[in-house]
């Protein structure tokens, strides 16, 4: 397969149809090559939470598009009553492709888009900011194409936009979500379309008042690590896909060992690998 390389501005239906590995389904196979191609499989389900990322990353990179791809449902539409179901049912029909939000998300949505364009190391970064842009390489190492969709890019800067409960459980975030590995995967990828970075950046917004916003800058040794977990993720990919079998976390028989504790705590064991 050949690689478009950089191609940036791409409608987001045409980004999913676009071939390659992202890092939505990769991180995956550092759960188990099984949870990998389930990721693949299984289109991830639209939900509340997802509608309101998603409104939150149109309205903070791309203010100029809310009113084209976010609609707002009308007040007082009751969906126990019949003519409330059919109501809402035209509403959703009239408004396909957009993302739907009642009053309340809405809201909350510009209160967000307004907290991280008043927070002025998070305006610096998103003024004049390339956004939503697409790429697509051939990993040399594994012999697998790749794809991204960046947040932000400008002067050598990749911007990756979070929203968070709070930003004082951000290094947990970081760990659980693998924001490491997505942002070596982003700014490697891009370096191999020919597209420099130099710096990488977390804007976090918090869901909820006072709508903190913080910029985080992201480390070479932190990149190390990231490009660590993305490396293993795309070798047992490849490997997966050379052999033709994706096994679970524990394909054999697994020893647990028993670990001690004081008899307040209770007993436990530990998986040995």
């Amino acid at each position: 397969m050949t690689a478009r390389g950089f191609i940036g501005a791409l409608d987001f239906a045409e980004y999913c149809a676009l071939p390659g590995h992202n890092f939505s389904t990769l991180k995956a196979a550092l759960i188990s090559p099984a949870a990998y191609r389930a990721a693949c499989d299984l289109p991830r389900a639209d939900s509340p939470a997802f509608a309101l990322g998603r409104a939150c990353h149109t309205a903070i990179l791309e203010p100029d598009r809310i009113a084209l791809d976010i609609a707002v449902l009308p007040p007082g539409i009751d969906r126990r009553t019949k003519a409330g179901k059919e109501e809402h049912a035209a509403f959703v029909a009239a408004s396909k492709g957009r993302t739907i939000l009642d009053a309340d998300d809405h809201a909350l949505v510009l209160a967000m888009r307004d907290a991280a364009w008043g927070h002025s190391a998070a305006r610096e970064l998103l003024t004049g900011a390339q956004t939503e842009q697409s790429a697509q390489w051939l990993d040399e190492e594994s012999g697998l194409v790749c794809k991204l969709r960046a947040d932000g890019i400008a002067d050598g800067r990749l911007l990756d936009v979070k929203t968070i409960d709070s930003l004082a459980r951000l290094r947990w975030a970081v760990r659980d979500y693998r924001y490491l590995m997505q942002a070596a995967f982003y700014g490697d990828g891009l370096q191999a379309c020919g597209i420099g970075i130099t710096q990488r950046f977390i804007l976090a917004i918090e869901k909820k008042p006072p709508y903190d916003v913080g910029v985080f800058r992201i480390g070479e040794n932190e990149i190390s690590q990231g490009r660590a977990e993305y490396r293993e993720a795309l070798s047992v990919v490849a490997e997966c896909t050379r052999s033709g079998a994706w096994p679970g976390a524990y394909p054999g028989v697994t020893e647990i060992a028993a670990v001690l504790y004081p008899d307040d705590v209770g007993g436990g064991f530990e998986i040995v690998t």
